[in-house]
């Protein structure tokens, strides 16, 4: 399973201009799935963080500290900034997301950042277009 790892981690956002997502689940469960009624907690970083970061918050996906998985947008969206969703699996299930919250503050994610139900993006809602996504943003 550590080769698995291994080789999504030979890839960084800022040098993949193929694919718009680099993604990794858990070690059970190393691509992640989907859930209807989940969400995830978005992170906004800068280009010349995003690989650092990816690097620290996939290694925790893997590894069962956060949710079911993680993505990170990549050099494909040609934009300044990126983002990195960390998904669970229930937007109903407070302790979890609240428990996701405190381990990325645990590794330095100390700004406010929104959380936003799958159900949100499949309606299409974005706050880029004037839209109130988030359901939580701490």
């Amino acid at each position: 399973m550590e080769e698995i790892f291994e080789k999504i981690m030979s890839f960084k956002p800022t040098q993949v201009f193929e694919i718009p997502w680099l993604a990794i689940g858990t070690k059970e469960n190393p691509i992640p799935q989907s859930e209807w009624n989940g969400g995830k907690w978005l992170i906004f970083v800068k280009n010349d963080k995003i690989d650092e970061i990816w690097s620290m918050i996939a290694r925790a996906s893997w590894e069962g500290k956060l949710g079911y998985g993680c993505k990170s947008s990549t050099a494909f969206s040609g934009r300044d900034n990126k983002v990195i969703c960390v998904y669970n699996d229930d937007v109903e299930n407070e302790s979890e997301i609240f428990r996701i919250r405190e381990e990325l503050r645990k590794m330095g994610i100390t700004n406010k950042i929104p959380y936003k139900t799958n159900e949100a993006t499949r309606q299409g809602k974005y706050a880029e277009k004037g839209q109130k996504v988030s359901k939580y943003f701490m």
